[in-house]
Formats: structure tokens, C-alpha cells, sequence
């Protein structure tokens, strides 16, 4: 829903000025499930966090994005995973999902087309 989101933003607001991108940091290595894994969670901490990336590998891509230019760097609407364009999934790139999943979140908030 991030990559829809992100593309559909694109498609209405990106003339107005308004750069997007949705990006995946991979798996990440956080005590998060340490913390709350239960009895896998010493599975976790001995074993298998050893092939997840650091967060700060993880933070690499949204950085970049952050700290370059939209349309000279990167280009706005797209999804990005190691700083590179990423196709995702044939629903991450079905448009009209997209134009209907900003209508329905429109009508959920509360707005009527046109205010966004």
C-alpha cells in the first residue's frame, strides 16, 4: 500500500513540486523481536541476526533520498530498495489499485475530491 500510495501521490501532486518515493530497507537487525519474539527469541539473538543488516545499512536508501535531488538523483513516484529501482510486486505497480486505494482512503478521512 506504501509503493501504491507513493506512486498515486506522484501521478496528482509531482507538477505541484511534491517528490515521492517509497523505499525497502531489508531486513533489519533491531531487538524489536528480541525484545518480543517470546521463546524464539534466543533463536534470534544467537543465530539468525548474524545475516540481517545493520540499521544503518538498512537507513542507506532513505538517507539517499533524503539528502539528494528528486528528478537529478532519483526519480520521484518510484520505489527503491540498495538505491536502486525496484519493480515490486505486478499489485505494487497496478495503477488503477493505486487511483482507488487514494479514493478510498480519501473517503475514510474524510476528505471530497478535490481537497488533496
Amino acid at each position: 500500500m506504501d509503493i501504491l500510495f507513493t506512486k498515486e501521490l506522484h501521478v496528482r501532486h509531482h507538477e505541484a513540486g511534491i517528490s515521492t518515493a517509497a523505499f525497502q530497507p531489508g531486513t533489519v537487525r533491531t531487538s524489536f523481536y528480541s525484545e518480543f519474539g517470546g521463546s524464539w527469541s534466543f533463536v534470534y539473538t544467537s543465530f539468525i541476526k548474524h545475516f540481517l543488516r545493520s540499521p544503518a545499512k538498512g537507513a542507506e536508501t532513505m538517507v539517499w533520498l533524503a539528502t539528494t535531488k528528486p528528478d537529478q538523483d532519483w526519480k520521484s513516484g518510484e520505489f527503491y530498495k540498495d538505491k536502486k529501482i525496484s519493480k515490486g510486486t505486478n499489485q505494487a505497480r497496478d495503477e488503477t489499485l493505486a487511483h482507488e486505494l487514494w479514493e478510498l482512503s480519501s473517503r475514510v478521512v474524510g476528505l471530497t475530491r478535490g481537497e488533496m
